[in-house]
């Protein structure tokens, strides 16, 4: 072996060093945030889904509160990587929503990748209509739970009408944080 030429050992001590040095010194693209306007109620973003007549009376609740709302397209994993993704870490935003078990899931896959899980969870009938205005009184019960400070990644929720779920299969909407 030449003289010219790195030890296993010297490698690996340079890549070291390279590595501590790239971690510690900050990103060129750390500067460039989102603009976004200041959020209400603890950094509130409201996800629904336009389709779903009772989740645009829940996004209307949160959009009179302040919140950031936004439809969710039909494709959410595009809508993650093109905005919401970094939205949610850069700004700290929590995500709320009304939504389906499809949506839900996708966007609780896509928040663990950033060790984000979810806080709530709740199964809300269609075919049942029990309480008239009930998408109304659960954006005021998530705003409250969010903005006590209350909630935290421990509570995970799973409810129907404060009954336990025993029927998964009938059609639902899922109320969640994030």
């Amino acid at each position: 072996m030449t003289n010219d030429l790195f030890s296993r050992r010297q490698f690996l001590a340079a890549s070291s060093s390279a590595l501590a040095l790239a971690l510690v010194t900050p990103s060129v693209n750390a500067g460039s945030r989102i603009a976004t306007p200041p959020v209400a109620g603890g950094n509130l973003l409201a996800l629904y889904r336009a389709t779903e007549y009772q989740a645009q009376e829940f996004a209307e609740k949160f959009a009179r509160a302040g919140c950031i709302v936004r439809e969710l397209s039909n494709d959410p994993v595009r809508q993650w990587r093109d905005y919401l993704g970094r939205l949610m870490m850069q700004n700290n935003v929590v995500l709320v929503g009304l939504s389906n078990w499809a949506d839900y899931s996708i966007l609780r896959g896509l928040a663990a990748e950033e060790r984000r899980f979810p806080r709530m969870l709740m199964q809300h009938n269609k075919d049942q209509p029990v309480v008239p205005n009930w998408p109304s009184r659960e954006a005021d019960t998530l705003l409250q739970l969010v903005g006590s400070g209350t909630i935290d990644s421990g509570l995970i929720a799973t409810r129907v009408n404060n009954e336990v779920i025993t029927n998964t299969a009938r059609p639902s909407l899922f109320s969640w944080i994030i």
